[in-house]
């Protein structure tokens, strides 16, 4: 602790309760992403997510894949990632594209943890103002769980997930500089 105040980083920089293991769960390891496990997380996003993905999307996870996106495993079994893109369009926001653990492994801390990871990468690197992500209007849970991670609503946008019944989106956003 002492030596993050002597680099100026904090453990916990918007106040949220963290430790200085992000909150890792047991028996959790996060890796950075690497370009070899894309094909694994292909499959995770089929098991997480009502969306289905196309190449395209695999491609740009593919070439920002070590700089902005996480890994948890589950005693050697990849369990969920968080994926992220830094958008410098956007006045060099971090867009979550994808945060997702396999049902069995949920609600023992993993998202929180991988989320974590981002924000603190994020944090860290002086040219990133913000993160963002969209959520679903319906998905509660998912709203619930960002608005705990100090992330608001921006916006509303109708029909952003146009293959969805429940195609309307929220954009949330979090002020990256505590």
């Amino acid at each position: 602790m002492a030596e993050d105040a002597a680099k100026g980083t904090h453990v916990d920089p918007f106040n949220l309760g963290w430790t200085e293991d992000l909150g890792r769960p047991e028996h959790v390891k996060a890796t950075k992403m690497d370009a070899q496990r894309i094909e694994m997380i292909r499959i995770l996003h089929k098991a997480t997510f009502p969306v289905r993905y196309q190449d395209k999307f695999y491609d740009g996870l593919y070439r920002q894949a070590d700089r902005w996106s996480f890994l948890a495993e589950y005693q050697g079994m990849l369990v969920g990632a968080v994926c992220c893109r830094l958008e410098a369009q956007n006045d060099n926001r971090v867009y979550i594209m994808t945060l997702g653990v396999l049902e069995p492994y949920r609600r023992i801390g993993i998202a929180k943890f991988l989320l974590r990871k981002a924000m603190k990468n994020a944090c860290e690197t002086p040219e990133v103002k913000s993160m963002a992500l969209h959520v679903q209007t319906t998905n509660q849970l998912a709203l619930e769980f960002y608005k705990q991670m100090g992330f608001v609503v921006h916006s509303t946008i109708e029909n952003y997930y146009s293959t969805l019944k429940d195609n309307k989106a929220y954009l949330l956003v979090k002020d990256m500089k505590p």
